[in-house]
């Protein structure tokens, strides 16, 4: 165990090392979609690791209004970002993180999946959001207003 291993134990503190391939990341957006015919779903977030081997750092706030979930996360535990069309652009970022459900006072554990294909987000092909997990009722769909970004690295 080297003396920063010791000096996080002694002081509390966890830090989960740095993921292999880790880069930096950021992700921004805010925006709706339909939960159901009748109902939206809502969301903001931005979410980054400033640094290689950094921490994830950001926040989001969610909120259903079909199943009238209201969630806000704020210590985040993995960031990765990926080019999934081939075209040199990273199109999709996956994220977690821990908050509360402010509805209930639960803690959550909430997975997060977004993809941003276009500008505007809710242009053909439109940007996604979904988001599941601990706590978190499994929603998704394709934005119908707002956008999704993923920052080019520095």
């Amino acid at each position: 165990m080297g003396s920063d291993d010791v000096e996080q134990f002694v002081s509390g503190v966890i830090v989960a090392p740095p993921l292999e391939g880790a880069e930096e990341e950021k992700v921004t957006g805010g925006g709706f979609y339909r939960a159901s015919s009748t109902k939206a779903a809502t969301f903001g977030f931005n979410v980054q690791r400033k640094t290689a081997d950094g921490p994830v750092t950001g926040e989001l706030e969610y909120h259903n209004f079909l199943t009238d979930e209201d969630i806000h996360l704020s210590d985040f535990t993995s960031l990765t970002c990926a080019d999934t069309n081939s075209d040199g652009l990273k199109d999709k970022c996956n994220f977690s993180g821990m908050g509360i459900n402010k509805t209930t006072g639960m803690a959550v554990t909430c997975d997060v999946e977004v993809h941003d294909n276009n500008e505007p987000g809710n242009k053909p092909p439109r940007d996604s959001f979904s988001i599941t997990g601990a706590g978190c009722a499994p929603s998704s769909g394709e934005l119908d207003g707002g956008n999704i970004q993923i920052h080019k690295s520095s």
